[in-house]
């Protein structure tokens, strides 16, 4: 999406100027805070495979309604189409910056666990088990 954009799009359309800039534009802004997209997805699972529904659950609104939706009705009044084309990107970044934070967190209390010498949660342990472990 980065590196050939007009290829991408001129499969859609090769004769609309507007659409191939415009298009261009959109998938490489996209293109560049995509790829942190996966970071964020292995957070909000561990969360939720350590029964953090709330961390995990939170997360998982962040990009699409925390973030996504004010920055989409926010953006474009500031600075029209660009506005509109930031959206998400600017949508994904906080996501990733709310993802370190909270990545932060657990990361130090499964560290401080590990040096405690508590091992690994058995897959036969109960919910109510794993939970008092983290």
């Amino acid at each position: 999406m980065i590196v050939i954009p007009k290829q991408i799009l001129s499969l859609f359309s090769e004769n609309d100027a507007a659409f191939i800039d415009i298009g261009t534009r959109a998938l490489r802004a996209n293109g560049i805070v995509f790829t942190l997209f996966g970071f964020e997805q292995v957070y909000m699972s561990l969360f939720l495979a350590i029964g953090k529904g709330k961390e995990g659950g939170f997360l998982s609104i962040s990009r699409q309604g925390l973030f996504f939706v004010p920055a989409i009705l926010i953006m474009p009044r500031l600075f029209g189409l660009e506005g509109i084309i930031w959206a998400q990107p600017a949508a994904d970044l906080l996501t990733v910056i709310l993802t370190v934070l909270l990545a932060l967190g657990i990361n130090k209390k499964l560290k401080i666990l590990k040096q405690s010498g508590v091992q690994p949660v058995e897959l036969s342990q109960t919910k109510e088990e794993n939970r008092n472990a983290v």
